[in-house]
Order: C-alpha cells, then sequence, then structure tokens
C-alpha cells in the first residue's frame, strides 16, 4: 500500500491530504523514528510544522489537529502555522467539526440508522477500549450516530453472509470509538483484528486492512466553511465490486 500522503488542497493555513492505510499519524512510541509517520511526512514537506506546539502541553505537534488509526485511511487536515493550528484544534475539542466515515460490518443492521450511545474506557489489554468499565472505573461518554448505505451478501469469504456498508459520524473523539462501538453492537468492523475477533478477522487475508474509511471533513477557519470529501480506495472499492447487493 503506499505510504505516502496525497495532498487533495492546500492554502497559507492549512493542508487537506488523504492518508494512506498503514500509515501512522505519530510514532507509536516516544523513541520511535518519525520519518515513516504522518508527523514526519509533515516536517519535511512544510519545514515550519516543526515549530507548531501544543499550547497546553507545549508539545511538538507539527500541524496535526487530529487522527486516524494506523489502518484507517482518509482525509485529515494540517495546519502550517500555529494560529491555524490553535483556531482548528479547538474546533476539534469543542466538537465542532463535522467527520464521516465510511465501515463495512459483519451482520445486517436492524433498522436504517440510529445511534451508539455506549462510555468507553481503557481495557486491560495494552492499547484496546472497551464500553464495560472494569470495577469503579468510569468510562467517558461517546456517541456515533450511523446510517445505512448499503446491505449485501457475502461472495468472497463467507458466502451468504449479509454484510453492510454504514456512514458513521463520531459525536465524541473516544480512542478506537467507532471500531469499540459497532463491535459492542454486535457489528464488528470488517478486518478488525483488535475488536472484531475470529469473524472479522478472517476478511483480513482478503482485506489486507480494516475496513474504515474517513471519507469527509468538515470544518471552519477565518469566517470561512470547509468540506471536503475522499472516495474510498482501490482496495476497498474493488472488494464491495465483489459483494452482491441485496435488500435492506
Amino acid at each position: 500500500m503506499e505510504q505516502t500522503p496525497r495532498i487533495i488542497f492546500e492554502n497559507d493555513n492549512f493542508v487537506v491530504i488523504d492518508k494512506p492505510a498503514g500509515m501512522l499519524v505519530h510514532p507509536a512510541r516516544q523513541n520511535d523514528p518519525i520519518d515513516e509517520t504522518v508527523a514526519g511526512w509533515c516536517i519535511t514537506t512544510y519545514p515550519a510544522a516543526e515549530s507548531i506546539i501544543d499550547p497546553h502541553s507545549g508539545e511538538k505537534k507539527y500541524g496535526i489537529v487530529h487522527r486516524l488509526d494506523k489502518e484507517t485511511s482518509g482525509v485529515m487536515v494540517v495546519a502550517k502555522n500555529q494560529d491555524a493550528f490553535n483556531k482548528l484544534k479547538e474546533q476539534f475539542q469543542a466538537r465542532a467539526t463535522e467527520k464521516t466515515y465510511r465501515a463495512l460490518v459483519w451482520g445486517k443492521m436492524p433498522k436504517t440508522s440510529g445511534s451508539i450511545v455506549r462510555p468507553i474506557a481503557k481495557s486491560r489489554e495494552g492499547t484496546k477500549r472497551t464500553t464495560r468499565p472494569r470495577n469503579k472505573q468510569a468510562g467517558r461518554p461517546a456517541q456515533t450516530d450511523w446510517r445505512v448505505i448499503e446491505t449485501y451478501e457475502d461472495t468472497v469469504v463467507k458466502p451468504g453472509m449479509p454484510l453492510t456498508l454504514l456512514e458513521l459520524h463520531p459525536r465524541t473523539g473516544r480512542t478506537h470509538q467507532l471500531r469499540v462501538h459497532c463491535a459492542a453492537a454486535g457489528h464488528p468492523i470488517l478486518g478488525d483484528y483488535l475488536y472484531g475477533g475470529k469473524t472479522s478477522e478472517q476478511y483480513r487475508h482478503t482485506l489486507g486492512r480494516i475496513f474504515l474509511h474517513a471519507h469527509a471533513l468538515a470544518f471552519s477557519l477565518s469566517e470561512k466553511e470547509y468540506s471536503f470529501t475522499v472516495p474510498v480506495p482501490h482496495e476497498l472499492s474493488r472488494f464491495l465490486k465483489e459483494l452482491e447487493p441485496r435488500e435492506p
């Protein structure tokens, strides 16, 4: 898979990219090399980004105001100066942006749209998250709105099994939120090795990744509204074409 972000728009204040699947946004650990990450790409492409910091923590952020998981592809916005970073970061923290994802999940949804409202907490297992906090641990509120785009019958991995393409709108920004919520609702995202169990993991051999894509992003800056859309990449659209559409 390609490991270089594709620029889809830029001006003096920010650049909008299509992040490829398999690329980390930041190094996984503090001493890991930064080169093959979105942060490293920012420094190479826009050297001034190295001076952009989080005004609250003082950490270097290289213009990155939000993240996508390593295997998640799609649209991201990166600030090119400190003022733009501060304003964009504030919007993401205030949930004033609109984020839209595409996900292919296991099974058929019970209706055409709905919301998953479940708190999310850290799990005992490393970086995993859970909707079932242990002991007296308090989970953080989380909400994901969803809508059915298309229902399919699998003809590739488990013939006859229903699969559903969803449009997802996270109303909060918890770590792994979409993956955790879909799995908790009984409809794990295909290819999700952390939360999908053996059922979803079988699809990794065919997909080579998780079927989760950041499809659209809308925000404002300097009193101007922006909206960007990135279609699902070839490896995902190709898989969809091999499935058999069925009645919702």
